[in-house]
């Protein structure tokens, strides 16, 4: 019941004539430059689109139908400030994801698969989900082996980590692709 982005066609022609093909020699490397271009681009695109509704906001998720954003205390899934990755942070946001609701108020009981971070914790969360030869039953770390980072340069923020669900258990952002032409 939540408002969707509505699906806007961003791709485009360019025209080279069989003469510019043919008279111009460098025309090959512009075709092998420009398809190169085209492809960074249309990345670029999907990333802006995937991610404007999470940063959206100052980061805080785009806003939802009871006024609020996705990322918010009244639904239990936005961690106090200055929280950085560790073995507890992770902890409580896997209790929060488990015990998540939908609009109906049954328990989801979602369980986090990938850790998505910006560039600059990339190294941290690594260092947080390594395995670890435990000497002692406190010192195993239960995330090894179980989360798959997910490093993001378009997020903004350079603090900020999300844990998210497998989409396969539960339904969650997307993108989607248009197949065939408009008539």
């Amino acid at each position: 019941g939540e408002l969707k982005a509505l699906p806007k066609d961003v791709a485009s022609l360019i025209f080279i004539s069989n003469q510019a093909l043919v008279k111009d020699t460098t025309a090959l490397g512009l075709l092998a430059d420009s398809s190169r271009k085209m492809i960074i681009g249309s990345i670029q695109t999907l990333r802006n689109t995937v991610t404007a509704p999470i940063k959206a906001n100052s980061g805080a998720g785009q806003t939802l139908r009871d006024g609020n954003p996705v990322f918010h205390v009244s639904r239990g899934n936005l961690a106090a400030t200055g929280t950085a990755i560790s073995v507890a942070t992770l902890s409580a946001g896997r209790t929060s994801m488990s015990r998540q609701k939908d609009s109906q108020g049954n328990v989801l009981a979602l369980a986090p698969k990938y850790l998505v971070v910006p560039p600059e914790l990339q190294s941290t969360a690594e260092q947080i989900i390594a395995a670890l030869q435990a000497t002692k039953s406190s010192d195993v770390n239960p995330f090894a082996g179980k989360l798959e980072i997910i490093t993001e340069p378009g997020l903004d923020s350079a603090t900020a980590w999300y844990l998210v669900a497998d989409p396969f258990a539960d339904e969650g952002l997307s993108y989607a692709y248009l197949s065939g032409s408009y008539r």
